[in-house]
């Protein structure tokens, strides 16, 4: 009789245990993506961490940015922005695959290109990709407002 209200009384202290690490967990996944490198306002701070990550692309550092864009009709492009810090050129993901209006063999692209600048142009500052792999003409990818 001892040795099983042993058993449960060591078996209920490792369901308090287990449960109390579950109960510390959070849905919210904020510390595995930083909502900083996700740009979906284009407002100043989307434009301030743009900026930042051409500029660290220039420097050859890694960074990560993924934008998140509007068509007219309201359909959304994914665009998965990595500067590589091992080769040194930026590698983009273009997903076009949420907006009804785009074929299916178009819906995803992948580039790697050289250069990443800015592109100034009607009141707005426009993120460029030059040098890519396989295209003969620059990306021109989003704007900001100035």
């Amino acid at each position: 009789m001892k040795i099983r209200r042993n058993a449960a009384l060591l078996a209920l202290v490792a369901l308090t245990i287990g449960l109390s690490g579950c109960l510390n967990r959070t849905n919210d996944y904020a510390e595995l993506i930083d909502s900083s490198n996700v740009l979906i306002h284009y407002d100043k701070q989307d434009r301030d961490r743009m900026d930042s990550f051409i500029e660290r692309a220039k420097q050859k550092k890694y960074d990560y940015v993924l934008a998140v864009a509007n068509t007219i009709e309201g359909g959304k492009l994914i665009y998965d922005l990595v500067s590589d810090q091992q080769d040194g050129r930026i590698h983009l993901r273009m997903d076009y695959s949420r907006d009804i209006y785009t074929g299916q063999d178009d819906a995803k692209q992948e580039y790697v290109c050289e250069r990443i600048d800015w592109e100034k142009g009607f009141g707005e500052r426009g993120v460029r990709l030059s040098s890519c792999e396989g295209l003969d003409a620059d990306i021109q990818l989003f704007g900001f407002s100035e």
